[in-house]
């Protein structure tokens, strides 16, 4: 397959205006695009009144006192927001339902106040009433009259006041009597909101002056400055943010200084006394918090347990940490795992570099489906998610998230990846091809796995970047070791990155990058076999499932470095010649 455009007959411009066309063809997508076009759009969601937001320092109660009727449409929940926090105006956010522990417990002692308040307005009415109403005398009725007369009138009213209960109650409507349940047993609703933050390029220009804002607290940077000087001055005020991202709002010329959360190792432990939060939302917490005054460590789940008592929303937060301030920075956390909770369908999947829906058809028309269900639809068409490689979330955003495990090689962590495409097309010798459109080259192979084939779509990647990693490799040549090479879409640029790893002689393990696989495309994963001869083990033939380039070293301790290349789509692969993707002309002294 070295002409892909000679084999399906077509240009490389007409194979590439075809990709949306031709990828509908995978099972479960554009074959139900024309009846998901055709659903009738829904109701925005209700949301019960009392609407306690509680998002960090985004902090506000919508009650009914304010709003007319028991519920209120997104809409005007945003409005209401933007009303309070002008600075939102400019930002994209969703509102995420959440429920728990704390936010019952508040709701309970809110209802035991103002149950309170409600018993001390009584009683200071009823003793108002007392000594100010004119005393009423009259003259006594006699027995007889009493007994004949009067008790009888009473049973008569209490009778005639349960049989007009009982007819409203009979005539009441369903939708009336649902309306009063939501009203007086939901105790409303907590919201939380998901900020959609955009992160300031490197070479986007800001507007001087501008402000650094987040609620209340501002910082206006005057004199035009690099962004780094101003990370470094909003830092200085508050450390917390120490590492912080900006978002920039054009239209207003603001800045929003954002975290992000780390991946945690479980069972880790802080040492105390610990400070978390940020801004006026700062907790520091002593052994004497966790019952033991003596107490020198604590657990993360310790300390989110502890906060989330304040602050509920944090409950399953992750955190952003600091360790000369010993601070904790909690980010809001949207995803949960289901278990064998059912989900219904369709759902959206957000994966690796692509999305694809899950329709009721790819489960035999079955309403709803697990997580594990979901996985299984998933491996038919990109077979690196099998069952011992993947992890499955669902996002409170109602969609899922698959992320792959690796084994000796690290964890794999979620990327989007730009420009991709992905189809299935029919070729002219009657086989059916899987395509995968990549930025700087194109992967393609038979349905049955047979013929993959690879060709780079860009420059190639520049013969110095291959001395740097031979180079690094050989620091110490008898362990293994690990590192990437990514693709800047914005620049065209290849770049070599150094992941944080765990090696030995015989392994090594890293930790994938999400904010790079975000940014940038990874174009290849190249780890060394030390001092042994290069080859592709059993290992990394199970690991090296999705597709890119890939790579190993060998014989680092001689002179002679061994190497082998291939290209691997869906778990199938071709050798490559470094001349097939490194760009060999301008490489000088090569040993």
């Amino acid at each position: 397959m070295n002409d892909l455009a000679a084999l399906f007959g077509v240009s490389g411009k007409d194979l590439a205006n075809q990709k949306k066309n031709a990828k509908g063809k995978s099972k479960g997508k554009a074959a139900n695009k024309e009846k998901n076009e055709k659903k009738p759009v829904k109701q925005g969601e209700r949301y019960p009144l009392p609407v306690r937001v509680r998002s960090g320092h985004i902090r506000c109660t919508l009650t009914q006192e304010q709003f007319e009727g028991k519920t209120l449409g997104e809409s005007e929940i945003k409005t209401e927001i933007r009303k309070l926090y002008p600075e939102l105006d400019g930002l994209q956010f969703s509102l995420v339902k959440f429920s728990n522990e704390h936010t019952r417990l508040q709701e309970t002692m809110e209802k035991l106040a103002e149950d309170a308040d409600t018993d001390a307005e009584e009683e200071s009415v009823k003793g108002q009433t007392e000594e100010e109403e004119p005393l009423d005398i009259a003259e006594a009725a006699s027995e007889d009259e009493y007994e004949d007369g009067a008790e009888e009138t009473d049973a008569e009213q209490d009778d005639e006041s349960d049989l007009e209960e009982d007819n409203a109650e009979a005539n009441e409507s369903p939708d009336d009597k649902k309306a009063d349940t939501a009203g007086t047993q939901s105790g409303g609703c907590w919201v939380k909101l998901d900020i959609q933050y955009q992160e300031v390029k490197k070479d986007q220009a800001l507007a001087f002056p501008v402000t650094v804002k987040v609620g209340k607290f501002e910082l206006e940077i005057k004199e035009e400055t690099s962004l780094e000087e101003i990370r470094t001055a909003w830092v200085k005020e508050h450390p917390e943010y120490e590492g912080c991202h900006f978002c920039y709002d054009e239209r207003n010329n603001l800045l929003f200084p954002y975290m992000l959360g780390e991946a945690e190792v479980k069972g880790k432990k802080c040492s105390l006394p610990v400070h978390i939060g940020y801004l006026d939302q700062q907790e520091t917490y002593t052994g004497a918090d966790f019952g033991n005054a003596e107490l020198e460590h604590v657990t993360l789940d310790e300390i989110r347990k502890a906060y989330g008592k304040k602050y509920p929303e944090f409950e399953n937060a992750i955190f952003a940490y600091n360790a000369e301030g010993n601070m904790l920075f909690p980010v809001l956390e949207f995803k949960k795992n289901m278990g064998n909770e059912r989900i219904g369908l369709p759902i959206l999947v957000r994966g690796s570099g692509f999305k694809m829906m899950v329709e009721k058809e790819d489960l035999k028309g079955a309403e709803s489906a697990t997580l594990e269900e979901i996985r299984a639809v998933i491996e038919r068409v990109y077979p690196e998610f099998s069952k011992e490689r993947t992890e499955m979330h669902y996002d409170e955003r109602n969609f899922v998230i698959p992320v792959l495990k690796g084994s000796r090689k690290g964890i794999q962590m979620i990327s989007e990846r730009k420009n991709q495409g992905f189809y299935v097309a029919q070729g002219r010798d009657g086989f059916t091809y899987r395509i995968e459109q990549m930025p700087y080259g194109c992967f393609d192979c038979r349905e049955d796995g047979s013929d993959v084939d690879f060709r780079m779509t860009r420059e190639k990647i520049p013969y110095g970047i291959l001395r740097d990693v031979v180079a690094f490799f050989k620091r110490n040549p008898r362990n293994e070791a690990a590192v990437q090479i990514f693709y800047d879409v914005d620049t065209g640029k290849y770049e070599i990155y150094y992941p944080e790893q765990k090696v030995t002689s015989a392994s090594v393990v890293f930790t994938r990058s999400h904010d790079m696989e975000s940014d940038k495309v990874l174009v290849m994963d190249i780890h060394s076999h030390g001092t042994m001869q290069a080859f592709f083990s059993s290992i990394d033939d199970h690991d090296e499932k999705g597709t890119r380039l890939f790579m190993v070293f060998g014989n680092l301790d001689k002179e002679d470095v061994t190497y082998k290349l291939r290209a691997g789509i869906a778990g199938n692969y071709k050798m490559l010649k470094l001349r097939d993707v490194f760009e060999m002309e301008d490489k000088t002294n090569e040993k």
